[in-house]
């Protein structure tokens, strides 16, 4: 989903993703709009995203790697939801979903997604690795306890560059919940401008945006 990059520190991710926070939070918390409630309940999921990747980075950033890491299946989750409602759902789910009546399945939706063109096969296929490794963050299985402990004693030692990647997507999919939000709040030069600072901003390449 996004090109090799030079690999880089910890320290140095975590400050470039923390002024990622600040420059989405710039182009999205501030805007009204007045458009379709299936806009803004859309809209509701992707400024989640952005909240659940505020969480991540400032948990990293505190040195509570494992709560941090547990938030990065929420960013996904909200974000993928998000597109679903705004572009996917039929009316008749709608009603469902705000009723409580619907059960959102990430690994269920992203076919949906697919196959109505808004992720290509290569990108869903990436997408269901990651959600495997996210799930293990989430609910605390091997992926979370086999860094807290060795035969020697019981503490957290999760790898620098875990951190570093997991940082990055995290960035990722935030940027692409504030470029979605952008879209449907109908501030299309605002977006435009976003989409042309990302690479800057992130410090790597997308290979993929998302169409919708």
């Amino acid at each position: 989903m996004t090109s090799a990059a030079v690999q880089v520190t910890l320290p140095e991710q975590v400050e470039t993703s923390k002024r990622v926070c600040q420059w989405l939070a710039a182009n999205t918390k501030t805007l009204s709009f007045n458009t379709t409630k299936r806009a803004k309940l859309a809209c509701s999921s992707l400024l989640l995203a952005l909240e659940h990747h505020e969480g991540l980075v400032e948990l990293i950033g505190m040195g509570k790697v494992g709560a941090g890491l547990a938030l990065s299946r929420s960013i996904l989750d909200s974000y993928v939801l998000g597109l679903w409602i705004a572009d996917i759902a039929t009316p008749e789910l709608l009603v469902d979903f705000v009723n409580d009546k619907f059960t959102f399945s990430l690994k269920k939706i992203l076919p949906k997604l697919r196959d109505n063109s808004v992720f290509t096969l290569e990108l869903t296929q990436d997408l269901e690795k990651l959600i495997d490794e996210m799930n293990g963050f989430t609910h605390g299985n091997m992926a979370q306890l086999q860094w807290r402990y060795s035969k020697q004693d019981i503490q957290p030692r999760y790898p620098e560059q875990l951190q570093v990647a997991m940082l990055r997507t995290a960035s990722m999919f935030a940027f692409l919940s504030a470029y979605k939000y952008q879209t449907l709040a109908n501030h299309i030069e605002l977006r435009d401008r976003l989409l042309s600072e990302v690479n800057v901003r992130l410090g790597f390449i997308f290979a993929e945006i998302p169409s919708s």
